[in-house]
């Protein structure tokens, strides 16, 4: 029987809106209806181009002047950062023009944004009635980056711990009315939460925490390449369901994902481009110092021979590992473009190049159009390259966000 009511859904760390863009694709492919009524982030970037891929309208604060801007910021005891680590100051808030201030507001309205995950109390989640929240805390201490040797503090490091921001929301309403808890939560992080010993001895107590609050549930260890992204990206998705369900297996997923979603797969031949957007290509490329030329030995190199995917997407590109680079000296044009936009790049005999940032949408299921909105921010590559690597594969969700529906109208 199906729910006629709208999916309530709340997007803690929600970045760029990966949730949001599975959502939009299952909505218009088979009606499954959904409301996001609530987001939290605090980067100011991600903030805005959330709101480019997802929202339209005019923007009502371009009226306002600088210091009413600023005075509503401080009124309503807003905290933005510049890095996503560090709050940032008054005075740098204070730098920015009246345009820059308005666009920030106004986006930060349209999403729904309730700030930073520390400033949230319990009842305001009560208050926006979700009954899904999705939660991808940071990954930086339990990535297979991080420096176990320096960092043993498990899931409770600096920005990992935000993880127990979510357990006091969660505990918070259970305290206030066990009856408002929602009907799902959905995690996703990095495989390394189960895999080592101390982050798995971490993800298991949450899970017995979930467990005592009468949600049941169940770990999904899920490739990108098992659901039409060539890009091996191994993620951790814990979908917990209040009471309980009978879940479908890993395989499972994947059968349904290419039952219903096949229309989402790409090869990287379709996703890495080759004639067109020249000049992005060329703005990707990288000098061949010889730091970059033993990296380029030891990464893939794309859409040669045996290359048929990407390594996993991370938020720089310029390091082992890396997602892998793209020889463009075989450009018939190539010298003429690195004259005109890459002059510091004359000289050299061999150009190879990055993922542009085009194509690292690409390869995380977002599309062109997503692309187009957030280029007219212009952020340097960087800014593009830090965005699409924080977020999650949208084609990985959608299988367990149509289970979700699933068992909603059940």
């Amino acid at each position: 029987m199906k729910n006629n009511n709208k999916l309530k859904v709340i997007e803690l760390f929600s970045g760029i809106g990966a949730q949001h863009k599975a959502l939009d694709i299952i909505k218009k492919t088979y009606g499954n209806d959904f409301e996001i009524v609530g987001t939290s982030e605090w980067a100011i970037k991600s903030i805005l181009a959330y709101n480019k891929i997802h929202h339209k309208g005019m923007n009502k604060f371009t009226k306002k002047t600088k210091e009413e801007l600023l005075k509503i910021i401080k009124e309503r005891k807003m905290v933005f950062s510049n890095d996503g680590q560090t709050p940032v100051t008054e005075r740098s808030l204070y730098s920015k023009s009246q345009e820059f201030l308005s666009e920030l507001l106004w986006a930060n309205e349209n999403t729904k944004n309730m700030g930073s995950i520390l400033d949230i109390e319990p009842e305001e989640i009560i208050n926006r009635e979700a009954n899904l929240i999705t939660y991808s805390f940071p990954c930086q201490d339990i990535s297979t980056g991080a420096q176990f040797t320096k960092m043993k503090t498990g899931l409770k490091g600096q920005r990992s711990g935000l993880l127990y921001e979510v357990e006091r929301l969660i505990k918070g309403i259970n305290k206030i009315n066990s009856n408002k808890l929602p009907k799902f939560l959905l995690l996703e992080n990095v495989s390394q939460l189960v895999k080592n010993k101390e982050f798995k001895k971490g993800y298991d107590e949450w899970i017995g925490t979930l467990r005592e609050m009468g949600y049941v549930t169940k770990t999904y260890q899920c490739n990108a390449l098992d659901f039409g992204i060539p890009q091996s990206r191994k993620r951790v998705f814990a979908l917990s369901v209040l009471g309980g369900a009978e879940f479908k297996e890993e395989k499972e997923l994947i059968d349904l994902y290419f039952e219903k979603y096949n229309f989402r797969t790409k090869t990287l031949e379709q996703i890495i481009e080759r004639k067109k957007y020249e000049v992005e290509q060329v703005m990707a490329m990288v000098k061949p110092t010889p730091s970059r030329e033993s990296m380029r030995r030891k990464v893939p190199k794309l859409l040669e021979t045996r290359f048929s995917h990407t390594n996993t997407l991370t938020k720089k590109h310029d390091r082992t590992p890396s997602p892998g680079t793209i020889n463009v000296s075989e450009f018939e044009n190539v010298l003429k473009l690195v004259e005109e936009y890459r002059p510091d790049f004359k000289g050299y005999n061999y150009y190879y190049r990055f993922l542009t940032a085009r194509e690292c949408l690409r390869i995380m299921g977002f599309d062109d159009k997503d692309w187009i909105s957030i280029k007219k921010l212009g952020y340097g590559i960087r800014s593009y390259y830090e965005m699409a690597g924080n977020s999650i594969v949208v084609n990985n969700l959608l299988p367990i966000f149509d289970e979700v529906f699933r068992i909603w109208n059940k």
